[in-house]
């Protein structure tokens, strides 16, 4: 599993990083992001539309730190 942090970064290279990363990631793998702005959530699930493969998101609200977790699950098409 692959960590990548959006707070500080700039978006749209963050945004290439991980969309490539996702790209390369094999089936069944997971990409796991931390974001303080919750657009980035959207601005992924549009990005990575277009993939080939299925993409499941799943966000979930950190409460100690008040960041948004993010998981990007590539599922294999069947």
């Amino acid at each position: 599993m692959e960590l990548f942090d959006s707070r500080n970064a700039i978006t749209p290279l963050f945004l290439l990083q991980v969309t490539n990363a996702f790209r390369r990631m094999p089936p069944g793998e997971r990409l796991e992001v931390i974001a303080d702005d919750a657009g980035i959530a959207a601005d992924l699930k549009c990005i990575l539309a277009g993939c080939k493969d299925v993409l499941t998101v799943i966000e979930e609200k950190d409460e100690s730190g008040g960041n948004l977790i993010i998981w990007l699950i590539k599922k294999p098409l069947r």
